[in-house]
């Protein structure tokens, strides 16, 4: 998202239909790594329904400014709380956009809450396709490697029930790595 992001700004018309279809854009550049603490904003929203009201997340925030769709997650910057995680309905489908990248777990083999909440916001799109076990994943803006949709990529990939199935990028670079993921 981060790379996107900034080329969207850049990208003209076809950047933009891009932020259309997503809802957001990046607010601000990343911000370092460090221990960040993730609000729930709509805490009846079935995603974030069982979350904490506040839990902590270490790795990079990107700010999202939320053109559409609904802030599900919010973190303090500037102390101001800014989206960084927002649902949007589109056809049939649902694009969840995040501006979190973890570092890790918090404890080994036990999922974080980040990691719980994304999981709940694919699910109901695998019990609504019973026959199918995989709920495809898309990355908008992959970045160079070590980027967060690169890390993104690869939890995908390390997820039982997820599969990437697509990969978008206007960097050149960053597609060839994608496709060397």
């Amino acid at each position: 998202l981060v790379n996107f992001t900034r080329d969207v700004d850049t990208a003209g018309a076809s950047g933009r239909a891009w932020a259309n279809l997503l809802g957001v854009t990046a607010s601000q550049p990343p911000l370092p790594s460090s221990e960040w603490f993730a609000t729930v904003a709509e805490p009846d929203h079935p995603v974030v329904q069982r979350a904490p009201s506040e839990f902590a997340v270490t790795g990079s925030v990107v700010p999202l400014a939320a053109e559409a769709g609904t802030g599900l997650l919010t973190a303090s910057v500037g102390y101001r709380p800014r989206p960084v995680l927002v649902a949007r309905h589109v056809g049939a489908g649902r694009v969840v956009s995040c501006g979190l990248q973890e570092l890790g777990p918090v404890a080994a083999g036990e999922p974080s809450e980040l990691a719980r909440i994304l999981g709940r916001a694919v699910r109901p799109r695998a019990r609504e396709r019973p026959g199918d076990s995989l709920v495809g994943v898309g990355i908008i803006g992959y970045g160079r490697h070590g980027g967060t949709g690169h890390a993104h990529g690869l939890a995908v990939q390390a997820t039982p029930g997820l599969e990437l199935v697509a990969v978008c990028d206007l960097d050149p670079q960053g597609r060839k790595e994608a496709e060397q993921a």
